[in-house]
């Protein structure tokens, strides 16, 4: 049977489910959760809601990067069905995945690129995409990975935490972030940009919060995106840890005021639920780069 040229592989963080992965041919290394000490993998030995009761009682939670033996055993399945591989870890500047996948690359020459795309979630799904589309089109793992690696800035998401105990217990926002936590009633919406995620703003309330939350992309998509915007280049999406009602009435506000049908909706990876915590919201576009030049 004849090779295909390049496979692309991502890690759980994407927050591709295992029945678009399927879709896509798009094998997923697990990211593994540490609860009071004890690994645990999404699907694997825990469910979302298994976790959600969890979390709240645990003294102690963490990520980790993933096991080595796992991406090895994965890249090696790959390399027998293509002659070169992309993987495309979550952003190294949220963990240290990337460094230690880019070292044990070495042992494979070129055939195994490692990406810095500096995305997670929704925005690191659509740099999947992206290099699936690549692949298709002819590029090479090195050339991918080169294209991927110059659109680090297309995308923007704001993420609103229903709390900040997560986030701050992780250190995983900066200072001035988690010093928002402290004001009585105050939801913080999140910036995620490709090095850090750092505080946009603040506001009283549930609905205020989602209102904010559509005007901050609604301002990217008037400034920063706006030429992708007219070329029809750019996919809303909306991650989330909230109830099933509570993202359909958001979505549905996000159709409404910004005018638009598609909205991509996808949960949170356990391994990033873990620092937001349940009630999360998020809200991002990306810019879609199918069938266009880089």
């Amino acid at each position: 049977m004849k090779q295909q040229r390049v496979l692309v592989i991502t890690d759980s963080c994407s927050g591709l489910t295992e029945k678009e992965a399927r879709a896509l041919g798009v094998p997923i290394v697990p990211m593994p959760i540490l609860l009071d000490g004890k690994a645990y993998i999404e699907g694997q030995n825990m469910t979302r809601e298994e976790f959600f009761q969890m979390l709240p009682q645990c003294r102690e939670f963490s990520t980790s990067q993933p096991a080595v033996a796992d991406l090895l055993r994965i890249w090696e399945e790959g390399l027998e069905q293509a002659e070169e591989i992309v993987y495309l870890p979550m952003a190294s500047s949220l963990s240290s995945s990337f460094a230690t996948a880019q070292m044990l690359s070495k042992d494979y020459g070129e055939r195994i690129q490692v990406v810095d795309a500096k995305r997670v979630s929704v925005a690191q799904h659509q740099a999947v995409l992206d290099a699936i589309h690549l692949a298709a089109r002819g590029y090479s793992a090195a050339q991918i990975r080169d294209i991927l690696e110059r659109t680090t800035e297309d995308f923007s998401i704001y993420l609103m935490a229903d709390t900040l105990k997560y986030l701050k217990k992780g250190g995983r926002i900066t200072a001035g972030a988690a010093a928002i936590g402290t004001v009585l009633q105050i939801k913080p919406i999140l910036s995620v940009d490709p090095d850090k995620i750092d505080a946009y703003a603040k506001v009283r309330g549930q609905r205020a919060a989602q209102q904010a939350l559509i005007d901050a992309i609604a301002k990217d998509l008037e400034t920063r995106f706006v030429q992708q915007k007219q070329d029809g280049r750019i996919q809303l999406c909306v991650a989330h840890t909230a109830q099933e009602a509570v993202v359909k009435a958001f979505v549905s506000e996000i159709r409404r005021q910004l005018g638009v049908s598609s909205v991509y909706v996808a949960p949170l990876s356990l391994s990033i639920a873990c620092h937001t915590g349940p009630g999360a919201l998020g809200i991002g576009c990306v810019v879609d780069h199918e069938g266009y030049p880089f």
